[in-house]
């Protein structure tokens, strides 16, 4: 059995009882960073959905991830073998898995919704309001829809929800902007159906002003107040 040896050596120090304490979590996480997608040390292999492979180490995740704690706890898995990942945006869970080890999660606007998503099914606490703090933050009337969207293609609720919450509140800004009349079928539902929901005249305002932008939408009015529950006529008698 290899041994380590260590010097018993201890230089003298004044007032040895003081207390000391060293802050060593950056040498620390500096030397964790060399580790991540390192075959080195690693006991475990994460498969993305896009089937690209990162090596991984099994304390690390468990450490940083709740999720994937319980599941690793339950033990059956055994050092060395694959554990596919599903549901979750592939880049997206790199990008996690990297923060693990770097501590550091760069971030694009646009990519918010799937990180959070991952974020939100690994169970990583510390990370999910801040991401929430972030798009908030960031929010205009110039992006909203746009990050709207993101959101709902991500299935990310409780973003969707604030991204809507944040519409509400400014749609004197939102609903006349180019940004929403140029947006999604989709998107366009969402953000009546919500506004329709606290003011049946401000959903049907928007209503207008998005199908107004556009001759080819005329013909959309009865889907679109299908998809919104608005009734067809009062969104022509508010255009009239």
């Amino acid at each position: 059995m290899p041994v380590l040896q260590l010097d018993t050596r201890r230089e003298a120090m004044v007032n040895e009882d003081a207390p000391i304490s060293l802050d060593l979590s950056k040498l620390i996480q500096s030397g964790i960073k060399t580790y991540f997608n390192n075959p080195s040390l690693s006991d475990l292999t994460l498969v993305c959905p896009d089937g690209r492979a990162l090596h991984c180490h099994s304390v690390i995740l468990a450490a940083a991830s709740r999720r994937l704690a319980a599941a690793l706890k339950q033990g059956n898995w055994s050092p060395g073998q694959q554990m596919p990942v599903k549901g979750v945006d592939s880049e997206a869970l790199e990008t996690l898995i990297a923060a693990f080890y770097t501590a550091e999660c760069p971030l694009e606007l646009e990519r918010l919704p799937a990180l959070y998503d991952a974020a939100v099914k690994l169970e990583v606490p510390s990370l999910v309001p801040a991401l929430e703090h972030i798009l908030v933050s960031a929010l205009q009337p110039s992006n909203c829809c746009q990050l709207l969207e993101g959101c709902l293609g991500a299935g990310a609720g409780q973003l969707t929800d604030l991204a809507l919450e944040w519409i509400r509140g400014r749609v004197a800004d939102v609903v006349p902007s180019p940004e929403f009349r140029s947006c999604r079928f989709e998107v366009a539902v969402v953000v009546c159906k919500d506004l329709a929901q606290r003011s049946q005249l401000v959903g049907l305002q928007a209503a207008v002003s998005w199908l107004s932008a556009s001759a080819a939408r005329s013909s959309l009015a009865g889907v679109f107040a299908e998809a919104t529950g608005l009734a067809v006529e009062a969104i022509h008698a508010v255009a009239a």
